[in-house]
């Protein structure tokens, strides 16, 4: 469905609103680093953006999550069984989990600044003791070494979970090929890796938009990436989530995009695993 003009123009300017959002906390960020005499920290990009963005993500990851659509909120529910959630933050989409379904999740976070948090809302949601979070990121020198850490990967690092989650975190890793293949490998046969995850717009696609890809474009140049935590708006994850099972490796896909007009389009749906 095409958008109204108001409500094209509001998607355009609200990455700006966010950077201006982000910049603020790295403003706060610097303080707290000049104010507890760490100046050295000043000097490493990696370790001022974490102390930024995980500023950012606790100010605004409840109110941002919130805006999650209809139609990811209802596949979150349908999770169940053994559960890998990749970059969960500080979980506020835990809630639309249906904590029944889940035997035990793992929630691979690699900023340790936002696990009190994580674990919290892990809480609130109802999965408690079912619920770890792990030190980590989602790719596989990462990952896989705090997999054999927990104890998963006793029979092997290939078919341990049911499902693979990932919202809005495909985004930030830094190499995404070899991180979905990983993940892929870690599936059972069967198993499903649920996406919910901003793209770069499919602007030769039917619905999407050539000036929303210029505006991306135009963020990235901003420092949207530094200041968000490593995410690129302009990743081509569907590409990558379909080529990471090989040929015929999917036995079922369901992807969709949501405002494919927008600067923010999103991919949502799942991919199953060949048995």
């Amino acid at each position: 469905m095409e958008p109204t003009l108001k409500e094209f123009l509001l998607s355009a300017i609200r990455p700006s609103i966010i950077l201006v959002m982000a910049t603020y906390q790295l403003i706060l960020a610097i303080v707290d680093v000049l104010l507890e005499c760490k100046p050295g920290v000043l000097f490493h990009a990696s370790q001022l953006q974490e102390r930024a963005f995980s500023r950012f993500w606790n100010a605004y990851g409840e109110i941002m999550s919130e805006e999650m659509p209809m139609p990811m909120m209802a596949l979150l529910k349908t999770v169940k069984g053994t559960v890998l959630d990749i970059g969960p933050g500080t979980g506020d989409q835990l809630r639309h989990f249906d904590a029944s379904k889940i035997v035990k999740a793992y929630g691979a976070e690699p900023t340790l600044k936002l696990h009190d948090k994580l674990k919290i809302n892990a809480t609130k949601a109802g999965l408690g003791d079912k619920y770890s979070a792990l030190h980590c990121g989602g790719e596989p020198e990462s990952l896989f070494p705090a997999l054999a850490k927990a104890g998963l990967l006793e029979g092997g690092a290939e078919g341990v979970f049911d499902e693979v989650v990932c919202v809005r975190v495909l985004c930030g890793v830094p190499r995404p090929e070899e991180t979905v293949k990983g993940l892929y490998k870690l599936l059972k046969p069967g198993g499903r890796l649920v996406l919910h995850e901003h793209i770069v717009n499919p602007w030769k696609e039917s619905g999407g938009s050539f000036i929303s890809r210029c505006l991306q474009a135009i963020y990235m140049a901003l420092g949207w990436k530094f200041l968000m935590g490593s995410c690129c708006m302009d990743r081509d994850t569907k590409s990558i989530a379909l080529a990471a099972g090989g040929k015929d490796g999917w036995s079922q896909v369901q992807l969709q995009y949501l405002n494919p007009w927008s600067p923010f389009p999103y991919l949502v749906g799942s991919l199953v695993k060949k048995d």
